[in-house]
């Protein structure tokens, strides 16, 4: 199974992803922060990150830059439900960044361990 980092601002989506990947045998590691995240990126070595574009702290879009320039290797799942715009503005725009993959809120666990499988290749 994968090593997956999960980041989130919100504590309710964040314990659902955690506990459905913990569920399918998953390691994860889970953050409400940003800033948080990146240095648990920076400390051990994760097969896949999944991040919320639009968070208080460190936006996805500047986890995405920060993590292809220090772990280019890990896969990056981006996921929004949006907000000022629509999800797939922000989601597109997650792709350009480096994030191979998207999620878009609501998600089922099922469409998330699909994702999850395919980013880990």
């Amino acid at each position: 199974m994968s090593k997956i980092l999960v980041v989130d601002d919100d504590g309710n989506i964040l314990q659902v992803v955690e506990a459905a990947l913990l569920m399918a045998g998953h390691e994860v590691v889970a953050h409400s922060s940003g800033r948080e995240a990146i240095k648990s990126a920076a400390a051990g070595k994760f097969d896949v990150v999944i991040t919320d574009i639009l968070m208080p702290d460190m936006d996805g879009m500047e986890m995405i830059r920060e993590l292809r320039r220090t772990c280019p290797e890990v896969s990056i799942v981006a996921m929004s439900g949006g907000g000022r715009a629509k999800s797939d503005d922000y989601l597109a725009i997650a792709r350009k960044l480096g994030a191979e993959l998207i999620l878009t809120k609501p998600f089922t666990p099922q469409e998330l361990l699909n994702v999850v499988q395919t980013a880990a290749g």
